[in-house]
């Protein structure tokens, strides 16, 4: 039956070469599109949990607070306060190096394109060995490297330890904190709470730890970084505005250098419409193609089906059942399926070959796979229900006879 199948297939040799190249082509649009949308919900997730809540954003380049709390020391009503730091690691080489410090709730909500290794989220720190990301650099460090570093404690007294390298950062990264790369402009949105990170720009090694972990290790370390300031949902005008002028009061000389008193919700309103925003670019286009391959399909399985009744007719006189004429349609929708993922890749590879990956994100990743599975799936199945609703509304002697007239 398979041998049958393939052999009435290649009869319409063209029509199915161009619904091919349709699904393979809606299957790379699929992917660029989900890894786009996935690339920029990356940078948005951080500050997703915020929507609807009553808050400030506060950029406060300059502060340095020994905790996040600091900053929001007498202030009312304060639910929890959002932020990440910055450490003085150094080597006794003294390297030029940033090191930059994440919270536990930073750490799940973000991960850097790594070029190998892990994230910090859930790594615990082992034998008294300080788990750390680092950037690019020109020291040989890498997966697995043990690097010595020093800390000063708050008395000046220095103190060495040990830290692995479980993960490297792939160049050119978005990282959290706007001091530790290149930023871009303000947009008032959460793209201004990143930074990309490059060795070849900053001449200086970035390494990235956990807080837990640093605390865990006694460094010392500042929220010098922008802060988001969540209050609690029954809070009263009043008391933001009471808020707003104690906040003035912990920054000190630095709140006339400080961004301050900016509401949270316009801060999210700006974050939700450029998010939104990204997405309404690839979705009408995805949703296009996606339509025009579902029409062109039903439309070639239409004209390929009424080519074949007559073949069907003759199989069903020679023993096969009737209706069992449509598992030569499933076969050939698998076969179909083959040659579209065949050709998708064909089209990936081309696209690393002349260097597109700087424009298109082409990367497969769990997302990704599973919604081009699932595509694969839906038109594979209409592939199938198109001929079997056509057998289904005709009979052998029917077109038989249709065909002798």
């Amino acid at each position: 039956m398979g041998i049958l199948a393939i052999s009435e297939y290649m009869r319409h040799g063209k029509r199915n070469l161009f619904i091919v190249l349709q699904i393979a082509l809606l299957l790379f649009v699929l992917c660029v599109s989900i890894n786009t949308v996935l690339s920029e919900y990356d940078l948005y997730r951080p500050v997703q949990k915020m929507n609807g809540k009553k808050g400030e954003y506060v950029s406060a380049s300059g502060y340095w607070g020994e905790t996040a709390e600091s900053i929001v020391a007498g202030m009312k009503k304060v639910e929890s306060v959002y932020t990440w730091a910055s450490a003085g690691l150094v080597t006794e080489e003294d390297k030029d190096m940033k090191t930059a410090v994440y919270p536990q709730n930073v750490l799940g909500d973000f991960e850097p394109s790594l070029q190998e290794g892990r994230w910090l989220d859930g790594v615990p720190m082992e034998d008294g060995i300080l788990p750390i990301v680092v950037s690019q650099n020109p020291y040989g460090w890498k997966k697995d490297s043990l690097i010595p570093f020093q800390y000063y404690d708050a008395t000046g007294k220095a103190h060495d330890i040990q830290a692995r390298v479980i993960g490297v950062l792939e160049e050119g990264a978005r990282v959290i904190g706007r001091g530790f790369g290149q930023g871009d402009i303000y947009h008032y949105d959460y793209r201004d709470i990143f930074s990309t990170y490059r060795y070849e720009q900053e001449q200086s090694v970035l390494l990235m730890v956990g807080a837990e972990q640093a605390d865990k290790a006694g460094i010392p370390y500042t929220f010098d970084q922008d802060h988001f300031i969540l209050y609690q949902d029954d809070i009263t005008e009043y008391e933001q505005e009471d808020n707003a002028d104690i906040l003035k009061m912990n920054l000190g000389e630095m709140a006339a250098d400080t961004t301050t008193g900016d509401p949270l919700e316009t801060f999210m309103k700006n974050s939700n419409h450029q998010f939104q925003g990204e997405l309404m670019m690839y979705l009408p286009i995805t949703i296009c193609v996606l339509v025009i391959t579902i029409i062109s399909l039903v439309n070639v399985c239409t004209l390929n089906m009424a080519d074949d009744l007559y073949h069907d007719a003759i199989f069903s006189l020679l023993g096969l059942p009737w209706k069992k004429c449509s598992v030569f349609s499933l076969i050939q929708s698998i076969f179909t399926a083959f040659l579209s993922v065949i050709l998708f890749f064909v089209l990936l590879l081309l696209t690393v070959k002349l260097k597109l990956t700087d424009y298109l994100l082409v990367g497969l990743n769990r997302t990704s796979i599973g919604v081009l599975i699932g595509t694969l799936i839906f038109l594979c199945a209409i592939h199938y229900i198109v001929p079997y609703t056509t057998l289904c509304r005709k009979q052998p002697v029917d077109v038989l006879r249709e065909r002798k007239e």
